[in-house]
């Protein structure tokens, strides 16, 4: 843990029981922070310097788009299962398996305002999630000719989707209704996320 102003090191973390690094690091709202890999999430007390708890979440991919804004509930892809979704709860480390019927593969997870994630799939399909009710609200296809590999979370209630030809999707929620509003072209096949991102902040 780093003073950025002063430049020294304040504290130094160390999970003992763990082997490997982390590949991404995220403050939550309330002070604690998260430090991840595609495996688990440490859930640590800066201040105390201290682990509160592991959570082995086993996903297909990890960022700040899969956090919610208040920072307690982590929605996530399951490795082991590419069709269903969990929610980490990282206080308590209970987790809410989410399913359906649908048979496409999971690519990404966002979560959205108000308790709801969006999840993208192989078949160019995006769900909307009511998180705490663990079940599916509606489901968005049509409009992606490929697979959808990003979910990025924008602001004022939109989200855009990114497809496999660099095909961009925003979306907007009318009252708790998802409707497309603009389509964008990022780049070319497999567009990278942070080039999708720079692009969405502009919009």
């Amino acid at each position: 843990v780093w003073d950025a102003i002063a430049g020294r090191c304040l504290r130094v973390l160390v999970n003992t029981g763990r082997r490997g690094f982390y590949d991404f690091i995220w403050r939550l709202p309330d002070g604690r922070v998260v430090a991840c890999d595609y495996e688990t999430v440490d859930v640590w007390d800066i201040t105390a310097g201290r682990l509160l708890r592991t959570l082995n979440v086993g996903s297909v991919r990890l960022n700040a788009g899969n956090f919610f804004c208040d920072g307690r509930v982590i929605v996530c892809a399951s490795e082991a299962d590419r069709t269903t979704l969990k929610a980490w709860d990282t206080i308590d480390g209970t987790c809410m398996v989410m399913r359906t019927e649908h048979t496409g593969y999971i690519r990404d997870v966002g979560a959205l305002p108000d308790g709801r994630a969006a999840s993208s799939y192989d078949d160019g399909t995006i769900k909307i999630w009511d998180v705490s009710q663990g079940r599916c609200l509606q489901t968005l296809s049509g409009q992606h000719a490929n697979e959808v590999w990003w979910i990025i979370v924008l602001a004022n209630g939109r989200f855009m989707s990114l497809d496999d030809d660099g095909i961009g999707k925003i979306w907007f929620d009318w009252r708790q209704h998802i409707e497309k509003i603009m389509a964008v072209r990022v780049g070319g096949k497999k567009a990278n996320e942070d080039v999708a991102r720079h692009v969405a902040s502009f919009l």
